[in-house]
């Protein structure tokens, strides 16, 4: 990831297109107005520096994308960012604006990819329903520090 800008500022969440990587925006962002902007720029899981998802592990491209995003704007606490999104980054971005409208204040799509031509409501339903139970699951796992106490409790 790499930022610029006064992190107090308006978030805006910036995301690259397919085979690439958080750098695709290295010189537009320096040509963009920053007094009032704080400028996020993300690897998607698998590109750039980020880590790839573990091996074996069923991969939906854009199930995944949408929810790596929801999780940095969950981790950041952000109520509200400007998303922008280039090719794969901005059908994301789509995505995400369509199942978490409440999250995006706008939407920046510079050339993006198309998916499917499935009707939209599908899509947004089904995400925001496996965004749910993703998050269910994680609130009800048990976390590094109770497994190192039941760890030390079995011995």
């Amino acid at each position: 990831a790499r930022s610029w800008g006064d992190i107090s500022h308006q978030p805006v969440l910036a995301v690259h297109g397919r085979q690439d990587n958080a750098a695709t925006f290295n010189h537009l962002i320096p040509l963009l107005p920053r007094g009032k902007y704080h400028f996020l720029c993300i690897d998607l899981p698998g590109h750039g520096l980020s880590s790839h998802f573990p091996a074996g592990l069923l991969y939906r491209v854009l199930t995944d994308y949408i929810i790596t995003v929801r999780k940095v704007v969950d981790h950041f606490k952000w109520r509200q960012v400007i998303y922008m999104g280039h090719s794969l980054g901005g059908l994301v971005g789509y995505y995400f604006a369509g199942v978490f409208p409440e999250l995006v204040k706008k939407l920046i799509v510079i050339d993006i990819m198309s998916h499917s031509n499935l009707p939209t409501h599908h899509h947004t339903e089904l995400i925001r329903h496996y965004y749910e139970k993703l998050h269910e699951f994680e609130e009800k796992s048990i976390n590094q520090t109770a497994t190192k106490v039941l760890l030390q409790g079995s011995t």
